[in-house]
């Protein structure tokens, strides 16, 4: 069954969500719960940490909330709403290599996010894969990849600066929509209406293939997947693609072949539902 529940206070929220899921605890029908949750968040502390960017819900503790409902016990996994989705695509990923025991997952709307699965777990460490927040390659990072017009041309004569309140030039401050926005000096909500041709869709590519052959090099994922409301746009995949063999120039071999990056870097199967594929995935792990 699928229910959405409004944009509201946390109280409003989960009170909504613990109203849904009463019927299958009351019966005991629920089994596994698993929570993909927006960060950042305080697995220390088990709750949306202090710096999130939705003031309401800092400090709150949804793990808590979510538990126990009408007095049932049943296993409750939480993790970030990438993370999650970089579990489901491993499983996915699985199917057809079961040696596999990485895979890499980002997402790019509003914000960007990574979430990463290495050794078949989900990274947490010291807090939780950020990677929105790498600076995104600019000239000279990547000696045959130039920076793309566009995105020079607004830095010298608009002072572009990147849409990230703290990190600038970021990989979100580039490719996130309100990015892409300024750099195409139109609405987000206009973004849609552009020609597969506008250079706009260019500055994202660079910024998204900046990403993904970072991760490469640092983390060295067996599957990069990448999904999110800008990638609706389906010209991106190939773009990425080939500004990822550009940057990487032959030197992780296993892509030096160009068509290897067609089953390397790829879109994700569960499209818009990314996050509740995640989620399920969480709590299947737990039986």
């Amino acid at each position: 069954a699928r229910h959405s529940v409004p944009s509201s206070s946390p109280a409003d929220a989960l009170a909504s969500v613990v109203a849904f899921l009463e019927p299958f605890a009351a019966f005991k029908t629920l089994t596994a719960l698993g929570i993909a949750t927006f960060g950042p968040y305080d697995f220390t502390r088990n709750c949306i940490h202090e710096s999130s960017p939705k003031p309401a819900w800092r400090s709150v503790n949804v793990l808590e909330a979510l538990s126990g409902i009408a007095g049932h016990t049943y296993d409750v996994v939480i993790d970030t709403d990438v993370n999650a989705p970089a579990v489901a695509e491993y499983e996915i990923l699985k199917r057809t290599n079961a040696q596999a025991s990485s895979c890499a997952y980002i997402t790019c709307g509003t914000g960007v996010g990574v979430g990463l699965v290495v050794n078949g777990q989900a990274v947490r460490g010291l807090m939780h894969p950020e990677g929105g927040k790498i600076p995104c390659a600019l000239a000279g990072a990547f000696k045959n990849v130039p920076t793309p017009p566009l995105l020079v041309e607004s830095m010298q004569d608009r002072n572009f600066t990147g849409v990230d309140e703290k990190h600038g030039m970021s990989i979100e401050g580039v490719a996130g929509s309100h990015a892409l926005a300024e750099l195409a000096n139109v609405k987000p909500s206009d973004l849609p209406t552009l020609d597969d041709s506008h250079p706009v869709w260019e500055c994202a590519a660079h910024a998204l293939a900046s990403c993904c052959a970072t991760l490469t090099l640092m983390v060295s994922p067996e599957r990069i997947v990448i999904g999110g409301g800008i990638l609706r746009r389906r010209c991106l995949y190939v773009m990425i693609r080939d500004k990822v063999h550009a940057m990487l120039d032959g030197y992780v071999y296993p892509l030096s072949d160009r068509a290897k990056l067609d089953t390397y870097i790829v879109a994700s199967e569960q499209g818009d539902d990314a996050g509740l594929h995640g989620a399920l995935s969480l709590a299947l792990r737990t039986q």
